[in-house]
């Protein structure tokens, strides 16, 4: 209809499968961290999953590649920010 989109979705799911294989996926802007005690009784953490927003320069690039699939009457979305 033309009119500017004001947000969007973002999702991470994250499954431990029969206690060894952890299966993380996201979509958006959103991110996943895993924290516990470390060896030395601190407390450390590691990024699961990466940020699928434009400003992340991967993300960006990834999606650039996509650009000569679009169909031709292909259009992107308006959103408020670009206004």
């Amino acid at each position: 209809d033309g009119q500017p989109i004001d947000g969007g979705t973002t999702a991470t799911v994250v499954a431990l499968i029969k206690g060894k294989l952890l299966v993380v996926a996201n979509a958006g802007d959103s991110e996943a961290i895993l924290g516990g005690r470390v060896s030395d009784g601190s407390v450390g953490f590691e990024a699961l999953c990466g940020d699928h927003a434009p400003t992340n320069v991967d993300e960006f690039i990834r999606v650039a590649k996509l650009a000569p699939e679009r169909p031709a009457d292909w259009q992107p979305a308006l959103f408020a920010y670009d206004l």
